[in-house]
């Protein structure tokens, strides 16, 4: 159904039809793309496990522990689709820079953080690179946030190990808020091409990034 030809004068009720369309290919892009990262999840989910259970020692492998990290895994996913979201509503609504700066907020280190200190340091290794790898297929394939999660994942977990009071978590908040700003400074040199306020912007979002992981843990 063709709802407005060349040189029609476009009413309100045509603007109505093309919001619907738009509205029903983007659900069903929605849908497409959940079920995707959902099958990608499990297929990769399964495939870490199987491996690791079989070759690392240490790697908490009992029907608990997964129960744990499931709801670790799940609850980051989460929070990380929702932020996506918030983040394209955020550059809509003020066009000051690009909504892909947001996401170096987000506190996906926090699950590798929560697998070390309940479990050990193999399977927060194994963990957290489940976790960056989902989270940067989440984020529209992004390879180098995907690397940026990894990187923070790991660091967080070894800043907690033998955590005994809440100073040890907000002292690897700290490092994370550090290692996140090495992380995009060695972007900001391969990229070679950011402006000055977005790469200060960026490196305020990934400090700010490695503190807010600290509070939610």
């Amino acid at each position: 159904e063709i709802v407005v030809r060349g040189g029609d004068r476009i009413t309100e009720d045509a603007v109505k039809k093309l919001r619907a369309v738009q509205d029903a290919s983007y659900g069903k892009g929605f849908l497409a793309s959940t079920v995707g990262v959902f099958l990608f999840s499990i297929i990769l989910f399964y495939t870490a496990y199987t491996f690791s259970a079989r070759n690392i020692r240490k790697f908490a492998s009992s029907p608990k522990d997964i129960l744990l990290m499931g709801v670790i895994l799940i609850t980051v996913l989460v929070l990380v689709r929702l932020s996506l979201f918030v983040a394209k509503s955020i550059e809509t609504a003020f066009p000051v820079m690009p909504f892909h700066l947001y996401l170096y907020l987000l506190p996906v280190a926090a699950g590798p953080m929560l697998v070390r200190l309940f479990l050990n340091s193999e399977t927060a290794l194994i963990f957290a690179a489940v976790i960056s790898l989902i989270s940067g297929v989440f984020l529209e394939g992004s390879l180098g946030l995907a690397a940026y999660f990894f990187i923070g994942g790991i660091a967080a977990a070894k800043a907690v190990r033998h955590a005994t009071q809440r100073a040890t978590i907000t002292k690897a908040g700290l490092i994370l808020g550090c290692i996140n700003m090495l992380v995009i400074a060695s972007f900001i040199i391969l990229k070679g091409s950011w402006s000055l306020r977005e790469g200060v912007f960026t490196f305020l979002f990934g400090f700010i990034g490695g503190q807010i992981t600290s509070v939610i843990v």
